[in-house]
């Protein structure tokens, strides 16, 4: 999304757009690897992004930037909301039971414990 300083110091948001080579993590994970490419399958309405090797034929829902799952998390099918994102993967937490719509390999624990630099700030 863009977005656009105000004068107070916050951001507004000005709208979404579309930058080639960003649209798969790059800029928090890097690149993904050849000759891994990402494609999008449609799953209960909705798309799925998926990884596929054309060397191997090897089709993976999980991301071959990221490190195996922990193994506190496995990944479920929920019913979707109205609110829910165009892509989304959910997780539970097998201790907890916490369930995220997200993957949890993305979390800013996660994300800061790889070395991402991760700046908050406001919206309005």
């Amino acid at each position: 999304m863009i977005l656009r300083p105000t004068v107070a110091g916050c951001f507004q948001v000005v709208g979404r757009c579309f930058v080639h080579g960003l649209m798969d993590a790059e800029a928090l994970i890097g690149q993904v690897p050849r000759p891994w490419v990402v494609q999008q399958k449609v799953d209960d309405g909705y798309e799925v992004p998926y990884f596929f090797n054309p060397v191997t034929g090897h089709v993976s829902i999980d991301d071959p930037r990221l490190e195996s799952l922990d193994a506190e998390w496995e990944r479920i099918k929920v019913s979707r909301t109205p609110d829910d994102p165009m892509q989304m993967a959910c997780f539970r937490n097998k201790h907890s039971g916490e369930i995220v719509k997200s993957d949890p390999r993305f979390s800013v624990e996660a994300l800061t414990k790889h070395g991402v630099m991760l700046d908050k700030f406001r919206l309005v």
